[in-house]
């Protein structure tokens, strides 16, 4: 990934930009489905720092996490050292996905394949779907081009990713490498031309900047239907 050596510097010296606590959508997804607490193989993408950990394990959930940086890995097994079972960190490739040994029953995806270009998250999903078992369901939270961010920056490298941000007023100002964006017609084209049913589609937005910057995600749940 383009971005790597930035993920792994502000996973080794800005530890304040990543959260605490798990994503609230996350926890109303899980809440909404898995009241039931039956145990499931779960898959998440871009771990970063474990945030999201808590919230799966809750629910009785057996995580594996992956993260292709190696700093980040290093803190979650360090934060985490006293879960002895279904619980596994890897230093891993979110591309390279085929590469596991498992398949699951849900995979999750928070705020992480936006560091995909387009071509490369096409490649992605349809890993997705392969590692996905019947009926399994892949959980994403992601931003939208309806975002001031997308609208305003001009620095792109394809339809849907921005190289860079050069407005220092930005919210995601610093970041270095791909950023994409997807607007809500792209997201069924690319669960359209596999057996993938979306079941759930909103926008969550937020503004920065004395609301003067808007910004805003899609939270989707597609299940794989053969």
């Amino acid at each position: 990934m383009k971005n790597k050596n930035f993920w792994e510097n502000t996973f080794k010296n800005n530890l304040k930009s990543q959260r605490n606590f798990p994503n609230e959508e996350l926890c109303r997804f899980l809440g909404r489905n898995y009241k039931d607490k039956k145990k499931i193989k779960v898959l998440e993408l871009g771990c970063g720092t474990g945030a999201n950990v808590p919230a799966i394990l809750h629910h009785n959930m057996s995580l594996t996490a992956i993260d292709f940086s190696k700093f980040a890995i290093k803190i979650c097994k360090k934060k985490y050292a006293y879960y002895k079972k279904d619980l596994d960190f890897l230093h891993f490739n979110m591309l390279d996905l085929d590469k596991l040994k498992d398949n699951y029953d849900l995979i999750i995806d928070v705020f992480s394949s936006y560091n995909l270009n387009f071509d490369q998250n096409k490649i992605l999903i349809n890993k997705i779907y392969n590692k996905l078992k019947k009926n399994g369901i892949y959980f994403s939270y992601t931003p939208s081009k309806k975002s001031t961010s997308w609208i305003r920056e001009k620095d792109r490298f394809d339809g849907s990713t921005l190289n860079s941000f050069k407005r220092k007023n930005s919210p995601y100002f610093g970041n270095k490498g791909f950023f994409r964006f997807v607007s809500k017609e792209e997201l069924k084209k690319n669960f359209s031309k596999k057996n993938f049913k979306i079941k759930y589609c909103e926008k969550i937005s937020k503004t920065y900047n004395n609301t003067k910057e808007y910004f805003e995600f899609f939270t989707i749940e597609v299940k794989k239907i053969k």
